[in-house]
């Protein structure tokens, strides 16, 4: 195997760990759960569903910070496990989730692409000239080929 499938099959085993270990984590509540609005009150964030009332503790804001977004996502099964909907932690998951599985692809197709263009200037300039060190043998100790005097 060429070092680019060594090295895509490597992004994709990378990518198959961040898999298993998001399937472990409770940001995967963030894909999996229901988004409910909540009510922010002293430092608590009240939500119901299905006419059931919850609570969410607040984490600690420093001050100037802007407040926590208005939405809670949780698990249907289970509501009194939520977490708070955050739409930059669900896109940075994405990327580290699917990033390395886009570079496994692009890794093959650059790979794939060099190898096509090394078999035609192979067949091009034939066997004699493609091999380790072809550009320094000098010339043909047999004399140019084609004399057309």
């Amino acid at each position: 195997m060429s070092p680019y499938t060594w090295f895509a099959a490597a992004l994709f085993v990378l990518g198959s760990a961040f898999i298993l270990a998001d399937l472990q984590s409770p940001s995967l509540l963030q894909w999996t759960g229901t988004q409910v609005p909540d009510v922010q009150s002293g430092g608590i964030a009240y939500y119901s569903f299905h006419g059931v009332e919850y609570t969410l503790d607040l984490p600690l804001r420093a001050p100037g910070q802007s407040a926590m977004p208005g939405t809670v996502v949780l698990d249907p099964a289970d509501p009194s496990q939520a977490i708070f909907a955050r739409p930059l932690s669900k896109w940075i998951d994405a990327t580290l989730v699917l990033g390395p599985y886009a570079t496994s692809v692009l890794v093959l197709a650059f790979g794939f692409t060099r190898r096509s263009q090394r078999r035609r200037l192979r067949a091009r300039l034939g066997p004699a000239m493609t091999g380790w060190g072809a550009a320094t043998r000098g010339p043909d100790p047999a004399g140019p080929r084609n004399k057309t005097h």
